[in-house]
């Protein structure tokens, strides 16, 4: 065979060689990298689940002085929620009639709350013993009018107590050791907020109560406040010592 056709030949096979290499390979490198995204966003979402849908934060720590609002409140007549989005709450005389309130557990270790107390702010009112107790209420954000409400869970304490003259204003609950019963209390689901209700001690025929709810606006609406235990939950002094020790 003549060099310079014997060379062609080498070329022509050599290109051959390449073009196969690319049809087959570059393909399957291709498929590899979509199947690493794929896998890597499945692993994030499923990082992102496990946080989201995971168990609820463990609250510990040092409490510094606060109030919230509420992530929800409505009333419940005859065992259903109703004015889940008025910006009036009404308790009439029957059995049962209340308000239903949930605010944001405290940051910090509920150990470390020296005082907590609810407050409410009433609008018209008879003359009435009202009580403020745990609700049942456990995911109280997604209930809707006329939904079924449950009752209260049990508690050891007896459920705080306060008198209305009719007086428009707030009227305050300590409910320190409520708080810390509460969201120690097995019966509680980790997640839930803290859930109470307010209802008259004694409702008669001609018991009457509005509330401002949330909606009336940050000025009227309920509140929880509260103050912590000062130095309680800072870093003991067995922890600090090899600290102060290595420094």
């Amino acid at each position: 065979m003549h060099p310079a056709a014997a060379a062609a030949l080498r070329w022509l096979s050599a290109l051959i060689g390449l073009v196969a290499l690319v049809t087959f390979a570059v393909p399957q490198a291709v498929r590899d990298l979509r199947a690493g995204i794929q896998i890597g966003d499945e692993a994030e979402s499923s990082a992102s689940g496990a946080g989201a849908g995971g168990a609820a934060r463990v609250l510990t720590g040092p409490v510094a002085d606060g109030e919230g609002r509420p992530v929800a409140d409505f009333a419940v007549t005859a065992g259903a929620a109703k004015e889940t989005a008025a910006r009036i709450l009404t308790v009439l005389g029957q059995p049962g009639d209340r308000i239903v309130i949930a605010f944001d557990r405290i940051p910090g270790d509920p150990a470390c709350v020296g005082k907590a107390q609810v407050e409410v702010f009433v609008l018209k009112a008879t003359p009435t013993e009202l009580r403020l107790f745990p609700s049942a209420a456990f995911e109280p954000t997604v209930v809707t009018d006329d939904a079924p409400v449950p009752d209260q869970p049990p508690l050891p304490t007896p459920p705080p107590l306060a008198f209305t003259d009719g007086t428009p204003g707030f009227l305050a609950w300590d409910v320190t050791v409520l708080y810390k019963e509460y969201v120690a209390a097995p019966a509680v689901p980790p997640a839930a907020p803290f859930v109470v209700a307010v209802s008259p001690s004694a409702p008669t025929a001609a018991t009457r109560l509005s509330f401002a709810a949330s909606e009336a606006g940050p000025e009227d609406a309920p509140r929880l406040t509260w103050a912590g235990v000062p130095g309680c939950g800072g870093p003991s002094a067995a922890s600090a010592a090899p600290d102060a020790a290595g420094a």
